[in-house]
């Protein structure tokens, strides 16, 4: 099993600009997907998403 950092879109293991830009880029949009910045996975891009990217 792989072990995914909440907040981190490319799962390179380290949550920063580049995660930023994805969430950014997607700000707003439903359907979404983790790599999107869907990080809460309720199908849409927005503020929860970004506070569990700044929590981590």
């Amino acid at each position: 099993m792989v072990h995914v950092t909440p907040g981190d879109a490319n799962r390179d293991g380290h949550v920063d600009e580049t995660d930023a830009r994805a969430l950014a880029s997607h700000w707003g949009q439903g359907g979404m997907t983790w790599t999107d910045g869907d990080f809460d996975d309720d199908g849409l891009v927005g503020p929860r998403d970004a506070a569990i990217m700044v929590a981590h």
